[in-house]
């Protein structure tokens, strides 16, 4: 097995992309941010405003992410009435 592609140290890596991107949006000053959402297992980008810090875009929106998050509560709840 190739140890790079473990769980942890694929995870590693992403954080380390994630903290690059935003370190060079931050050098050209562009209001872009990125962060990982750990429940719902996927990447997540932010548009901002840069005077004001309005969030302008979030991709996935927030409501996916509310129903991912949403999902993930119900499958702790569904496995334990099945237990």
């Amino acid at each position: 097995k190739d140890p790079r592609l473990s769980p942890a140290s694929l995870r590693s890596q992403l954080d380390v992309a994630i903290d690059e991107l935003n370190s060079q949006m931050a050098k050209t000053g562009r209001a872009l941010g990125f962060s990982y959402d750990e429940v719902a297992g996927q990447p997540v980008v932010k548009v901002m405003n840069k005077e004001s810090g309005e969030l302008l875009r979030q991709i996935p929106g927030e409501a996916v992410l509310r129903v991912a998050h949403s999902i993930e509560s119900l499958k702790g709840v569904i496995y334990s009435n099945f237990i």
